[in-house]
């Protein structure tokens, strides 16, 4: 993970009302379509935002521990302390309170109270990477607001969409790495629940909760046969594969996601026929059906016999079960583009450190048709260019960012691409002009990009 020289921080006093709310709180489920005042809501709702502001409105910011904040274009963003700084600002700008909240959220009586929190002392990290530890030690130790498990996951989350290895994540957790993976999937599991269509408001309001108990519904999904009867599985970075048609894997997980919000004897208990019905009960039946492997017979002496004529080597023993991506050994894809699904199976096969260049060609084209597809999907078009390149896809896209990029997410990795000259490198050596490919810079390039690729591949929404 990155490192937290000092040197690289410095302090500032700013005013609260500078300040953003940071999307990536992993508290709380923020939307892409979220405003300021939206975050605000669920912060007071979830959060006990309200009390806070009433020990603040009469006393002032405790000496201590100040928040950490970061400056992203241009704007000011908290990192750790979102709840100080969400209150101090609804203190300072009544007109920002949700107005279901306003009656009880308390005032500033006198001028002096306003000058306590008008500016206020933070410690500015020159990005994100570099806080990150003292975000873990802050909320692992007691003493401070610790991450429930929901907001837990979602920062597991976050940080393998920045490109850290599972092991990396794991040791910044100070946790295990199956326990990382394990999360992960989790995660996952939860965030297609989230994603379902035709949820009533208090089931989806249920799911946004974060002291939601995840374990009853997640480890619904270990008991015998319920993986198989979804086609249901993961590779070793936690992305999903599904074998039905996503259809018919979200009729079955509705049933899940319903019953698990509003049974209270939900549990590790609970029979999966009860929730999936009687189809559920054909298959296991079957799954329970299928002959076992045959048990070895016991060992006999060995026979003395003439040596066989020599033929094939035997076959290689199995592989052992695969490790997290070092390329694009795992790459998944659902979508029915033949031009992508051809990539798709050639970078899989390839060994960056034996193979750069090739690697290195097949990820351009890669990244080149999922921008494309992307634009496509927008209904933009690159106007006057039959044939554009990588970088005007990029410099396309990034100029109609809104409206090409499904969520903030995607953009803001192309953006960072992009300013690290990630694309400049892949172009100069698929032209061969003057820089030869190097495996170390073509692999951190693929953990750059290698989310936006899934989140691209796996979606069926739009062929």
């Amino acid at each position: 993970m990155a490192n937290t020289k000092e040197l690289k921080w410095r302090s500032a006093k700013l005013t609260p009302l500078d300040i953003s709310l940071d999307r990536l709180n992993p508290r709380i489920n923020i939307l892409e379509s979220d405003t300021e005042t939206d975050i605000a809501r669920k912060l007071i709702k979830y959060e006990d935002i309200l009390d806070l502001a009433k020990k603040i409105a009469r006393t002032g910011l405790l000496r201590g521990e100040r928040p950490i904040v970061v400056k992203e274009y241009g704007q000011y963003v908290v990192l750790e302390g979102n709840r100080r700084i969400c209150a101090c600002k609804l203190l300072l700008s009544p007109e920002l309170i949700p107005s279901e909240y306003r009656k009880a959220f308390p005032t500033l009586a006198i001028s002096d109270d306003v000058d306590r929190i008008k500016q206020i002392e933070v410690d500015v990290s020159p990005d994100r990477k570099t806080a990150e530890p003292i975000l873990t030690l802050r909320h692992t130790e007691y003493g401070i607001r610790r991450w429930k498990p929901v907001a837990r996951m979602r920062r597991v989350k976050r940080l393998l969409d920045e490109g850290f290895e599972v092991e990396e994540v794991a040791a910044e957790l100070q946790e295990s790495a199956s326990k990382i993976r394990k999360t992960i999937r989790e995660f996952r599991l939860l965030e297609m629940a989230g994603q379902l269509k035709g949820l009533t408001k208090d089931e989806v309001a249920k799911l946004d909760d974060p002291d939601l108990k995840t374990n009853p519904f997640t480890r619904f999904f270990d008991l015998a046969g319920v993986k198989d009867y979804f086609g249901l599985s993961f590779t070793p970075n936690g992305t999903p594969h599904i074998l039905l048609t996503r259809k018919k894997f979200d009729e079955r997980l509705k049933l899940v996601v319903k019953a698990y919000l509003a049974r209270d004897d939900f549990d590790t208990r609970t029979d999966p026929a009860d929730v999936l019905g009687a189809e559920f009960r054909i298959f296991r039946k079957q799954f329970q059906a299928k002959p076992k492997p045959a048990k070895k017979p016991p060992a006999r002496e060995p026979v003395s016999m003439p040596n066989p004529p020599a033929g094939p080597p035997p076959a290689p023993p199995p592989q052992p079960p695969g490790r997290p991506d070092r390329f694009f050994e795992n790459l998944g894809c659902r979508v029915t583009s033949n031009q992508i699904r051809s990539v798709v199976v050639e970078i899989r096969k390839i060994n960056p450190d034996l193979y750069p260049i090739s690697g290195t060609y097949l990820l351009r084209t890669l990244i080149e048709l999922c921008l494309s597809r992307l634009v496509t999907n927008s209904g933009l078009s690159i106007a006057g260019m039959r044939d554009p390149s990588l970088t005007d896809f990029v410099n396309f896209s990034l100029q109609n960012r809104g409206k090409v990029f499904p969520n903030k997410r995607m953009g803001d990795v192309i953006d960072s691409a992009h300013k690290q000259k990630l694309f400049d490198y892949l172009n100069i050596v698929a032209h061969q002009q003057w820089m030869s490919a190097d495996p170390a810079q073509l692999k951190s390039t693929a953990n750059t990009l290698r989310n936006f690729i899934q989140h691209v591949l796996e979606d069926e929404t739009n062929p």
